[in-house]
């Protein structure tokens, strides 16, 4: 996909695993990468970046406006940490 379209503006990454799927193993550095080769202007976003994050939760509630910086290595994708 990432070939196919002409310039991507944002990738989405989710990493949710469903619960049929609790070992699901996911290769986010390497889709980084393929993703950077392809479209290298193209936002990553995900729970942990690397570009941009998404805030609040699975029912649509974030908490107010916040213009704190993350602490990257705290967090990583599909955690299951709660970001409110």
């Amino acid at each position: 996909m990432p070939s196919s379209y002409g310039p991507i503006a944002e990738v989405w990454l989710d990493g949710a695993r469903g619960k049929d799927a609790p070992d699901t193993v996911y290769y986010f550095e390497e889709w980084f990468g393929v993703i950077r080769q392809l479209q290298p202007n193209a936002i990553i976003v995900s729970d942990a970046g690397p570009d941009a994050r998404w805030v609040g939760n699975e029912d649509g509630e974030c908490g107010s406006t916040s213009w704190a910086m993350v602490n990257i290595s705290n967090i990583s994708i599909s955690s299951g940490r709660n970001a409110l």
